[in-house]
């Protein structure tokens, strides 16, 4: 084989790879761009059958807000609640929030990682919904599952 003839299958060969990787890179840019997912457009109010209380600022202690989609019942205190129309503004004095029926705050001892009750067999995480069940009065704290093991509790789970 002569010289001349390595440098044409040469000269052939990076040619053809050129081609075909600059061919690839065109086909797969315009897939992708046509198979792409559209832009994400902002809708101002997805189901205009659904009431929804939009939060608008907090001002001079007043909670501001507007109803949108249907009308609803907004009640803030175990006392106070409010009817509101579709499209009404509302101010809620922020001192009349009140939750306290609604949640209550527990106090749990830090060191605490588990609670059992002194009336059950089993001990649960202080996180564990099952835990905050037990009667304040009847709570029993540990700091480790081995503590609640030796005072002859076992896992719940």
């Amino acid at each position: 084989m002569k010289k001349i003839d390595i440098i044409n299958i040469t000269f052939a060969l990076v040619l053809t790879i050129t081609i075909g990787f600059t061919v690839g890179y065109a086909i797969g840019t315009y897939n992708a761009k046509v198979s792409s997912f559209p832009d994400i457009l902002r809708i101002a109010d997805i189901n205009p059958g659904v009431a929804t209380l939009q939060m608008l600022e907090v001002r001079n202690g007043e909670m501001i807000g507007k109803v949108t989609g249907r009308g609803a019942r907004l009640a803030y205190s175990e006392d106070e609640v409010l009817e509101l129309q579709k499209g009404a503004y509302f101010k809620i004095p922020i001192e009349k929030v009140s939750l306290a029926s609604y949640y209550q705050a527990e106090t749990i001892p830090d060191e605490a990682s588990f609670i059992a009750s002194s009336q059950g067999k089993y001990y649960y995480h202080v996180l564990d919904k099952k835990a905050l069940s037990i009667t304040p009065e009847n709570r029993l704290y540990f700091r480790t599952s081995w503590e609640a093991e030796a005072a002859g509790y076992k896992n719940a789970q």
